[in-house]
């Protein structure tokens, strides 16, 4: 009992220390700061920082995925990415997740230095992989329950990125994320983390406020777009439409979601209770080849230090 105490408050101070060191080094707004020659990263870059999202300058060239519920089918061929495991049910939220193998060619063509670049100054130093790149299938027919995501939250106020690629074309009908432009910026030190609560009625207020003064982004393209947002700090929010398909990655500065619990990940493991939560943190499927391969790009082996 005692040393459930213990680790409770220990938790609590390295998690008020982690957010005073992540948020007190915000994002660099000098946009007269050059990281790139080439003035698509530039502007990419410069997004990001003033609005808390960009899209990447770049466009994945894909196959038909359009009809996701053939992807379901048993002898359905995955030629830009590679399942870890069969492709997942889809559950009461019509949500399948299914984890991806570091073989799969989109992974290597985004896991560039430009990326790494972006991502590092973003944060103003080292970062890693929290967890492992999955497909994301949203199934609007199969959909019994509007998930919680469907509010505007936080995710911890740590800065964690996430990046989403559309598998197929996204519009304002289709389940998208929406993104309060700006708030980012906010390092929300004034708010304890249960003071965030995306339920509660001051939380609520809060986000009314924002969305009345901001810009209210939908993020959607066309296939082969991607996107990378600040989802720790900004706020942002599932809207839930029409079928959608994207695979998903997240990087991270703190240990947060762990609880700092350096064996976190292998017990996550241990207590699975299906293939996606298996797989979610690790293992990766590196050998040393595939590894140097990442590496050659700046993608070495402490970025995915959590997933072995």
């Amino acid at each position: 009992m005692i040393h459930n105490q213990f680790n409770k408050i220990n938790n609590k101070i390295l998690y008020y220390y982690d957010r005073f060191k992540i948020n007190l080094k915000k994002p660099n707004l000098n946009l007269k700061k050059k990281i790139y020659r080439d003035n698509n990263w530039q502007v990419c870059y410069e997004n990001l920082i003033s609005n808390g999202y960009a899209k990447l300058p770049f466009k994945f060239k894909l196959n038909d995925y359009d009809n996701l519920s053939s992807l379901f089918e048993p002898n359905f061929k995955f030629d830009d990415f590679y399942l870890i495991t069969k492709i997942n049910d889809v559950d009461q939220f019509g949500k399948s997740s299914t984890c991806l193998s570091f073989k799969s060619p989109i992974l290597k063509q985004l896991f560039s230095k430009e990326l790494y670049l972006l991502i590092k100054n973003y944060y103003g130093g080292n970062f890693f992989v929290r967890n492992c790149p999955f497909l994301r299938l949203d199934i609007k027919e199969k959909r019994k329950i509007i998930h919680d995501q469907s509010l505007f939250h936080l995710d911890h106020a740590v800065r964690q990125l996430s990046i989403i690629i559309f598998i197929k074309s996204i519009s304002e009908q289709s389940t998208h994320t929406k993104f309060i432009e700006k708030t980012h910026l906010n390092s929300w030190l004034n708010l304890r983390e249960k003071d965030f609560n995306r339920h509660s009625d001051k939380f609520k207020k809060i986000v009314s406020s924002y969305e009345n003064k901001n810009t209210t982004k939908s993020l959607i393209g066309q296939k082969g777009d991607a996107y990378i947002f600040d989802a720790g700090n900004g706020l942002h929010k599932g809207f839930y439409g029409n079928d959608r398909g994207i695979i998903h990655l997240t990087f991270s500065k703190s240990r947060r979601h762990a609880y700092y619990n350096s064996s976190y990940e292998t017990e996550y493991r241990k207590k699975a209770s299906n293939n996606f939560e298996k797989y979610y943190f690790g293992p990766v499927d590196f050998n040393k080849n595939l590894l140097d391969e990442y590496a050659s790009n700046f993608w070495n082996k402490n970025t995915f230090k959590y997933l072995f």
